[in-house]
């Protein structure tokens, strides 16, 4: 594949993504490519990493689709954000559990930020809000109690 430009590679992941094709993505995909989805604290490798990424959203949110918000490119990094919509028919399963299909729409705003290596799609870095998509799925997000109030050990004085 001859070098692309930093948006025509994300452009051709997007357009991958949103058809629900993360194979038609392969060709602009890096060796050494690396998903990183935060929240998640999960790294999906290499183009069959990025399939099974694509696949993990599609299993709960079959329709998904990013809506492009921002973008701010350069030559070698793109950052953008969208709302990742659709509806939650599948289980969603996270490192904080498993959701079972709600049936609800949820429009969770994502930030990502694009790699570009030799004309190539190296690494994508996504940030969301964890509690955020659980509250949008109808889950309450439980929060730890607060602390006592705790006594000096010293007083300045």
């Amino acid at each position: 594949m001859t070098a692309i430009t930093a948006l025509e590679a994300v452009y051709l992941h997007w357009e991958a993504v949103n058809w629900g094709s993360p194979e038609n993505a392969a060709g602009v995909l890096a060796d050494e490519f690396v998903w990183s989805v935060l929240p998640e604290a999960e790294l999906y490798v290499g183009a069959s990493g990025y399939c099974n990424c694509v696949q993990w959203w599609r299993d709960a949110f079959p329709d998904f689709w990013l809506e492009l918000k921002t973008l701010r490119s350069g030559d070698r990094w793109v950052l953008a954000t969208h709302l990742l919509r659709g509806e939650h028919c599948g289980t969603f399963f996270s490192a904080h559990g498993f959701v079972a299909a709600t049936g609800v729409e949820i429009a969770l705003p994502v930030c990502e930020i694009y790699q570009i290596e030799r004309g190539r799609l190296a690494r994508i870095e996504t940030y969301y809000d964890m509690a955020d998509l659980l509250r949008q799925m109808r889950r309450n997000v439980g929060f730890a109690p607060a602390l006592p109030a705790r006594t000096p050990v010293f007083a300045l004085g």
